[in-house]
């Protein structure tokens, strides 16, 4: 009985000092770890002041170049390139590309006369909000080298509200009675009735009266003419 009480004492001692060895080995190897991570751990090397400095402000010396090649892919076929008829975003995409609009939105959604827009200023609208008087700026050109005109703007809007052209974007157009050419940068466009977002169709391409206006209503789709430096290869 004794000696079994002996060995059941002396196990229970080892036990208890195995656990206390593992005990310190286990905080042996973490001040270890501690230690060597302390130990490895470099600050990042940092460059020069004076070269972060002058690679900030270095520049390409040949700066930007004209001409080139851009190519656009688009996940559906480009039916016109026309603005009159376009009414699918991918031939909008290669429109975008070709013609300037009348007005644009800045970055904040407004309505501006951009230094790549036509028009040179918001248009002036009359008391009772029905005549829009827009003009055109002097430096405008087709990639004919041929200038905008106060005739395009009439070409364009009367021609969008033909029924017999088949435009899409008759249902904005149709709001206008008529479109006078004031002089070769001015046009006057009067409405039927009040339409508060008619100035949002400003924000739209015009096209060339003198390169279209002899050309069929059927074959129209399938014409268009950029604004410069755009220049149409192949529609």
């Amino acid at each position: 009985m004794a000696g079994s009480f002996k060995w059941k004492t002396l196990l229970v001692g080892v036990s208890v000092m195995g656990v206390l060895v593992a005990g310190c080995s286990s905080n042996s190897n973490n001040g270890s770890n501690s230690n060597s991570g302390a130990k490895t751990n470099t600050p990042a090397s940092t460059a020069p002041a004076e070269n972060t400095a002058a690679n900030a402000g270095a520049t390409d010396p040949a700066g930007p170049k004209k001409g080139g090649t851009l190519t656009v892919g688009t996940f559906s076929d480009i039916n016109t390139t026309n603005p009159i008829y376009v009414a699918d975003t991918s031939s909008g995409d290669a429109a975008y590309f070709m013609y300037s609009n009348l007005l644009d939105y800045d970055k904040d959604g407004n309505i501006v006369a951009e230094p790549w827009s036509l028009l040179e200023s918001l248009p002036e609208i009359s008391e009772d909000s029905k005549t829009y008087t827009v003009k055109l700026k002097a430096n405008a050109k087709w990639n004919d080298g041929q200038p905008v005109t106060a005739d395009d703007i009439a070409f364009t809007f009367n021609t969008i509200k033909n029924p017999e052209a088949a435009s899409p974007g008759i249902s904005s157009y149709d709001k206008v009675d008529k479109v006078e050419v004031i002089d070769p940068q001015t046009a006057k466009i009067t409405l039927k009735s009040v339409y508060a977002p008619f100035i949002n169709v400003l924000v739209s391409s015009i096209v060339p009266s003198h390169v279209l206006k002899d050309i069929p209503l059927k074959e129209l789709e399938k014409n268009a003419f950029g604004t410069d430096p755009a220049k149409a290869v192949t529609n």
